[in-house]
């Protein structure tokens, strides 16, 4: 009787501490898998991030382009109407559905914050657009590069804060 007693509480160990070492790799790997998540996530929203940071330092750089080439170095009156001007003003128009379709693509990834920071920009460059008959062509170049130069300082603070980089 002693022996069987014995091997069952051999039994009962050995299917203990199996069950035990079981339930411990499946809380281990269930873990590893949601750090790899989140590791993926991060990934992905830096690569997103990024790709609206270079696109707004584009549109920011096309933007002072255009309303540098109003001086008197670089074209002045001349400037206004011609093909280099709708040259660049394409470019910025291209430029802008770029990063449009870029947030629009990836709002699951990046979140509401950037599509607020966005949609704050549209209407600030919307109003200027309606209010573009108050200034002269020099002028409206000039605020809307102020404007788009503003935003790109706040998408990259934004962008640093999002993903806990320090600037």
């Amino acid at each position: 009787m002693a022996d069987i007693t014995s091997g069952l509480i051999g039994l009962v160990g050995v299917i203990l501490g199996g069950s035990m070492s079981s339930l411990s790799n499946y809380f281990l790997a269930r873990a590893e898998r949601k750090r790899f998540a989140r590791e993926r996530i991060w990934d992905l929203r830096r690569e997103v991030y990024t790709k609206i940071i270079a696109k707004m330092g584009e549109i920011e750089r096309d933007a002072e382009e255009d309303y540098l080439n109003f001086t008197d170095e670089r074209g002045g009156d001349n400037y206004q109407g011609s093909k280099a001007q709708d040259a660049s003003l394409k470019a910025i128009v291209i430029r802008e559905h770029e990063l449009r379709e870029m947030i629009l693509h990836n709002r699951i990834i990046i979140g509401n914050v950037v599509a607020e920071w966005y949609a704050t920009m549209i209407n600030e460059l919307g109003e200027l657009e309606t209010n573009r008959p108050a200034y002269e062509p020099y002028e409206f170049s000039k605020a809307y590069h102020e404007i788009v130069g503003e935003q790109f300082q706040k998408v990259l603070t934004l962008a640093q804060r999002e993903l806990a980089v320090s600037g």
